[in-house]
């Protein structure tokens, strides 16, 4: 009777085993290497784990994003095309002349005139860690863009937005609008 009930236990011990190690094997994590070709599978241009580029302690993705990322924190700042679609860009991080940080976002593509959209938490969040400068390039890393972040905040200021708009900014010449939080576009300048 007591070898039958050893017998038992040990099958029984061994079946626990094998049923903890395959549930351990379908809800762990992936590896490094398996994330990366997920990622390459689903088709999507940002990666689960997008490598980071450094400097002065702020962080942001190597990755082509459609929203800006600062220490793995999205904030709303992002580039659109004169008919409204989104466009891609990487970020980098510079020093920039008055001893900041300058913040170059490289469009995926050659597109001119692009416009610079954000909130008001993005441009806190770009105060905070220390961007001075936000400079927007083409592929090619020609500068389309240059824009002072104490400008856009005074530009924030003296406009009085309410908490869920966004300014969106062009070039020199071109209009300041103002994004709702439905999505409505509101020309402010000529």
């Amino acid at each position: 009777m007591k070898r039958k009930f050893s017998l038992f236990f040990i099958v029984f011990m061994i079946s626990i085993l094998f049923t903890c190690a395959a549930l351990a094997g379908t809800t762990a994590p992936y590896s490094l290497q398996e994330e990366s070709t997920e990622s390459v599978r689903s088709g999507g241009k940002e990666e689960a784990f997008p490598k980071k580029r450094l400097y002065r302690g702020v962080s942001v993705t190597d990755s082509w994003v459609y929203q800006a990322r600062f220490n793995g924190i999205m904030v709303r700042l992002q580039l659109f095309e004169r008919s409204g679609n989104g466009i891609s860009f990487q970020e980098n991080l510079k020093k920039a002349a008055d001893d900041g940080i300058r913040l170059v976002l490289r469009q995926d593509g050659n597109i001119g005139n692009a416009l610079l959209q954000l909130d008001q938490h993005a441009l806190e969040v770009l105060k905070r860690v220390g961007v001075t400068e936000i400079v927007v390039t083409d592929y090619d890393l020609y500068i389309q863009n240059t824009y002072q972040v104490s400008m856009l905040e005074n530009l924030r200021n003296m406009l009085g937005l309410r908490a869920g708009e966004e300014l969106s900014v062009g070039g020199l010449e071109d209009p300041v609008s103002v994004v709702d939080e439905s999505g409505i576009r509101r020309i402010l300048s000529e």
